[in-house]
């Protein structure tokens, strides 16, 4: 599967290599440049190559436009959804059972959500897929929402496992949780939160272990700049929804 991102084309600020030898300091003054602002910062250009393409934005593109529609989606707990932002998105099964602790399921979850948020218009950047939740960050479309994404997401899921397991009807999916990122260092950590949770629970070792999460994914195709930038913000106080026991059966 090849995974997009977009990126101002021969733009030197715009490119990995540039942004991550780049100081904290430095990304933080760039944040009241022109560079960082507005819709120049969210209408990042035209597609790249395919051969070539890096799955992530540069993390100008991350920021949200001031002026841009929020739209507030009100239950329990609270969703929002800004066009062409990042978002992280964090779903349980119902009674956090361990649905999806075969390997077998464990991939068709995957690849479920992977092609499903490609089919809606998103970028993806991380997730990582467990027995009994998934975390995923993507950039959003320009149209479109995210319950709706999800709501068909979901419904697909349900019906693939429950195909799977013989059990028509049963309610796999429960209630999700989301976070529109606005800022850089957010965006790193949370990137990094996201490729180590499978270590954070105890599964592997070393997150390029595990198969059903981006860790080995993102080291294949991004420069090894940008990698060491994910990892060198720490992600043990991020907070996010994810007291999970997960389990693995291999």
């Amino acid at each position: 599967m090849s995974l997009r991102w977009f990126g101002r084309e021969g733009s030197e600020s715009g490119s990995f290599a540039a942004l991550a030898t780049r100081s904290p300091k430095a990304l933080r003054a760039a944040r009241v440049s022109d560079e960082w602002r507005g819709e120049a910062a969210l209408d990042c250009g035209s597609e790249c190559n395919e051969a070539t393409a890096f799955p992530l934005p540069y993390p100008s593109s991350i920021l949200i436009h001031p002026y841009m529609k929020e739209t507030d989606w009100h239950h329990a707990p609270l969703h929002r959804f800004v066009p062409n932002a990042v978002h992280m998105i964090t779903a349980s099964t119902l009674h956090k059972q361990h649905l999806f602790s075969s390997t077998k399921k464990l991939s068709f979850l995957q690849d479920t959500l992977l092609n499903g948020f490609q089919e809606f218009g998103w970028d993806l950047h991380a997730w990582a897929c467990l027995s009994n939740h998934y975390h995923v960050i993507a950039k959003a479309p320009e149209e479109g929402s995210l319950s709706t994404t999800l709501q068909t997401l979901h419904s697909r899921i349900s019906s693939g496992l429950n195909d799977l397991d013989h059990m028509p009807g049963r309610q796999v999916m429960y209630q999700y949780w989301d976070r529109c990122i606005s800022y850089d260092s957010s965006y790193y950590a949370r990137m990094h939160y996201v490729i180590h949770n499978p270590v954070k629970h105890g599964l592997v070792e070393n997150a390029k272990q595990y198969p059903y999460c981006s860790a080995a994914w993102l080291e294949q195709k991004c420069p090894k700049s940008f990698c060491r930038r994910v990892k060198s913000y720490k992600c043990d106080k991020v907070n996010e929804p994810d007291e999970f026991e997960v389990v693995w059966e291999r």
